[in-house]
C-alpha cells in the first residue's frame, strides 16, 4: 500500500461498500443516508482487520500499512518484513491504531444523523474498537503476534 489515502481508497471500495449494501438491505432496497457514516466505519473496521490479520500477512510477505506510515516511524516494507525487532514497529502499530481510530470517530459522528432503524450494520465498530484498544497495548509485537479477541468480547 504506497500511501494512506490508497488504503482508505482500497478499504472504501472494499469494507465500506459492504456496510453501505448493508443499510440498503436493511433500507429495503432504498438508497440510505448511511454513505458518510458508512465509509468510515468500513476504513475503522478494515483496519481492524488487517491488524488482526497482520501476522498471517507477514507469513505471505504482504505489507498492508501504508509506505508512507512505515516511513514516518522509521522503517520500510522490507524491513517490517524482517524477524528482527524495532521500536519503529511499535511507533507504526501506533500510527496505524490512531488511524484507524480517527475514522472510527468520524463514522460515530456520522453515525449520529442515521435513522436508529438503519444502524444494525454498524455493531462491527465495536469491533474494531476493541481491536484498537488491544492492538495499542501490544504495540510492535501485534505484527508477529495475533490480536485476539474473545468470543465474548466480538459478541458484546
Amino acid at each position: 500500500m504506497p500511501t494512506r489515502t490508497d488504503l482508505e481508497g482500497y478499504l472504501g471500495e472494499t469494507a465500506s461498500m459492504l456496510i453501505q449494501m448493508a443499510c440498503q438491505i436493511v433500507n429495503g432496497g432504498q438508497t440510505p443516508p448511511t454513505a458518510d457514516a458508512a465509509g468510515h466505519a468500513g476504513v475503522a473496521y478494515g483496519i481492524a482487520t488487517l491488524i488482526r490479520q497482520m501476522p498471517q500477512h507477514r507469513a505471505r510477505g504482504q505489507v498492508f500499512l501504508p509506505a508512507d506510515l512505515l516511513a514516518a516511524a522509521g522503517t520500510d516494507a522490507g524491513h517490517w518484513l524482517a524477524e528482527d525487532d524495532d521500536a519503529a514497529f511499535a511507533t507504526a502499530i501506533t500510527a496505524f491504531v490512531a488511524l484507524g481510530r480517527e475514522h472510527l470517530a468520524k463514522a460515530r459522528e456520522a453515525l449520529a444523523d442515521v435513522p436508529k432503524g438503519l444502524r444494525a450494520p454498524f455493531a462491527v465498530l465495536g469491533v474494531a474498537d476493541a481491536v484498537f484498544t488491544k492492538a495499542a497495548k501490544a504495540g510492535g509485537a501485534a505484527r508477529a503476534e495475533p490480536v485476539r479477541l474473545s468470543p465474548v468480547t466480538v459478541q458484546w
